[in-house]
């Protein structure tokens, strides 16, 4: 009993690999474009793996020549002649030996021709899919021009093509997939995952391995951004947007024991390592394919299309006085939209501006309040050095009393000679200090700081100007000292912190 197998995967597959067709194809695809997006997507052959299973520009060529071949009728001889003419083309000697065996004989002996047309080298050396297309396009002619396969290799391909299709049907074993690893597999992975993830750590995800624990892994990421380099790109960048799960590890660690045969966990690592990038291009491939199909121009044409026989209808069923108010429509509406972008670019630019207005507003009362803060501290030791010393304490508390008010991590003091330091430090130790001539110091580094106090007797104007800085742009309190008189220093910190 002879089976009945559907070429037409199979042809679509040919025509997808041939790229010296792709430029004859989309100048007939151009005809009638619409009618074959509109053929090809309603057939259950749109999605076959066959043509999806390859690059974006396979899996297009092969959806269009899907709407092609699926017009072609009996009422359609021009199309057809289009399509044996890019047959012609694309595999011209193959076209050529099929027409000279059918004038010897009713059938056609497909491995003879393939065997005029390549020599056997030549032949074991093409890949599985053009091996696959060379034979499709023979069996196509033959069928066309009414002849017969040979029995001694009917069967041979019969037996070829239906160990493809059962392979892409969903129910296949021979494709590794999550679910069709068995009982005894998953526990032989479960035990090699366990001593993995006991040698480099747990591994879920790209981060888990890039940097990892383990030398040999971060030495093969090394080179694999070395690759990535090589076509400016990062792994990073394309894989931190990709969802990767456990059934992935499952899957990456089942293809490595199936291929090796063992459960030796330091070459199964290496092996995952590499799997992993391989199975995350694998995932950003194929989102960029949905993304291309979504939003390519195809889909624009056959809209575009679509609204030109409509406009097309509408003019015939028109008066010439419907066109003149359909033009006048399409003018006003043009014109609101360019109204409404020049007031929406005007609305944005005000917007704008008076943000920055009132940015530069807050800025310039920050500088206000903080330059005020300044001149009342500057006021104030301007005041305290006119001032005879003063034997009595001006705040009214005993000197140990003041000491453990300002002895606080948010005063920070800077400048002072180290012997005024020192003698500052032995009543204030919990106090932040900075000397003069630490210009490397960075003020962002600290806590919270609630009074900046500047001994002016002895400091650095560079160290000056970059604590003033961070003064201004945080709103501290500021404090100047300049006499050595220890007691009442401390007391003028008291006086500028609690006021």
């Amino acid at each position: 009993m002879k089976r009945q197998i559907d070429m037409l995967p199979f042809l679509l597959e040919a025509f997808g690999e041939n790229r010296r067709l792709y430029r004859d194809i989309d100048l007939l695809y151009a005809k009638d474009k619409y009618t074959y997006y509109k053929t090809a997507k309603l057939s259950p052959l749109y999605n076959h793996p066959i043509i999806c299973e390859g690059n974006i520009l396979r899996q297009e060529y092969g959806r269009k020549m899907l709407g092609i071949l699926l017009s072609c009728t009996t009422n359609n001889p021009a199309l057809i002649e289009d399509v044996f003419n890019l047959i012609k083309k694309g595999w011209p000697y193959i076209y050529r030996l099929v027409e000279k065996e059918m004038d010897k004989s009713d059938t056609i002996d497909v491995f003879n021709i393939i065997s005029k047309a390549y020599s056997r080298e030549d032949y074991l050396s093409l890949p599985d899919d053009v091996i696959c297309s060379i034979v499709t396009v023979i069996l196509f002619l033959t069928a066309n021009f009414g002849k017969k396969i040979a029995p001694k290799g009917e069967e041979v391909i019969a037996n070829i093509y239906a160990s493809r299709l059962s392979f892409y049907s969903s129910e296949a074993k021979e494709r590794l997939s999550y679910k069709n690893i068995t009982p005894e597999i998953r526990r032989k992975i479960d035990t090699l995952k366990k001593d993995i993830f006991k040698k480099t750590g747990v591994i879920k995800n790209f981060r888990d391995i890039n940097p990892s624990k383990d030398e040999q892994i971060n030495r093969l990421n090394d080179g694999f951004a070395l690759v990535f380099d090589t076509e400016y790109l990062s792994a990073p960048s394309l894989f931190d947007v990709q969802t990767f799960q456990d059934k992935d590890i499952d899957e990456i660690l089942t293809a490595y024991f199936i291929s090796h045969r063992n459960l030796n966990a330091t070459k199964a690592v290496k092996f995952l390592t590499a799997g992993m990038y391989i199975k995350y291009l694998l995932k950003s491939y194929k989102e960029a394919k949905e993304h291309y199909f979504k939003y390519n121009r195809e889909t624009m044409f056959v809209t575009l299309e679509l609204h030109e026989k409509e406009i097309a209808s509408l003019r015939e069923k028109n008066t010439h006085l419907n066109e003149r108010v359909q033009k006048q429509m399409e003018t006003i509406d043009a014109l609101k939209k360019d109204l409404e972008v020049e007031y929406s670019k005007a609305r944005n630019e005000f917007i704008k501006k008076i943000q920055e207005l009132e940015k530069e507003n807050e800025q310039l009362k920050a500088e206000l309040e903080a330059d005020k803060n300044e001149l009342v501290a500057l006021r104030e030791l301007a005041f305290s050095l006119e001032q005879e010393p003063q034997p009595e304490s001006e705040t009214g508390l005993f000197f140990d009393d003041v000491c453990r008010a300002v002895n606080l991590p948010s005063v920070l003091i800077v400048g002072g000679h180290p012997a005024w330091q020192k003698q500052i430090k032995d009543k204030l130790p919990d106090a932040t200090f900075v000397s003069a001539d630490m210009l490397g110091f960075d003020p962002n580094t600290l806590g919270d700081v609630w009074l900046v106090v500047f001994n002016t007797a002895y400091l650095n104007h560079a160290m000056y100007y970059k604590i003033i800085n961070f003064v201004r742009k945080n709103k501290i309190k500021v404090c100047y000292v300049a006499g050595q008189n220890i007691k009442a220093n401390i007391e003028q910190m008291y006086l500028a912190l609690n006021n």
